[in-house]
């Protein structure tokens, strides 16, 4: 009896427009996965140049990260200045703990729902701790491949 293959989830967190080195390797590492022990997942943070040849590879899903709310920039009549300074560490503070927790619990549940075996962080070491507390959370290995610059 053949062992089931291996669900494996591609997290590219690139978020500033560039297309560089790190997609370029991870299509290569698609195009030449074994695709009788793995099936591959890609999640991208922003569409990109690329996007067609990722899709040809494997399925892909193009998920912003969460924002920030800005609410004191939507009430009327709030000035800068003594009055606004609570309204805006309100804000502040519900930032502080929506956008972490919302973005581990939101990766928690892909992971759950696409049945992932493996995480590979494409191309850091760093801003993981999202993704390693959602795959804790459900069990899922995780790996970091860092690329490109960034201190040892």
């Amino acid at each position: 009896m053949r062992a089931a293959k291996k669900r494996i989830l591609f997290v590219e967190q690139s978020m500033d427009g560039t297309v560089g080195g790190s997609h370029t390797c991870l299509l290569d590492m698609l195009a030449n996965l074994d695709r009788e022990r793995f099936e591959p997942l890609v999640l991208l943070h922003e569409a990109n140049p690329l996007l067609s040849q990722f899709e040809s590879l494997a399925e892909t899903l193009v998920i912003p990260p969460r924002d920030a709310w800005h609410l004191i920039s939507k009430l009327h009549g709030i000035s800068v200045g003594p009055p606004a300074v609570a309204p805006m560490l309100l804000q502040k503070a519900l930032n502080v703990v929506r956008v972490p927790l919302g973005s581990v619990m939101r990766w928690r549940r892909i992971l759950a729902r696409h049945r992932i075996d493996l995480v590979h962080m494409n191309n850091t070491v760093f801003r993981v701790g999202e993704w390693v507390l959602a795959a804790r959370m459900t069990g899922t290995r995780i790996a970091c491949h860092q690329r490109g610059f960034g201190s040892s």
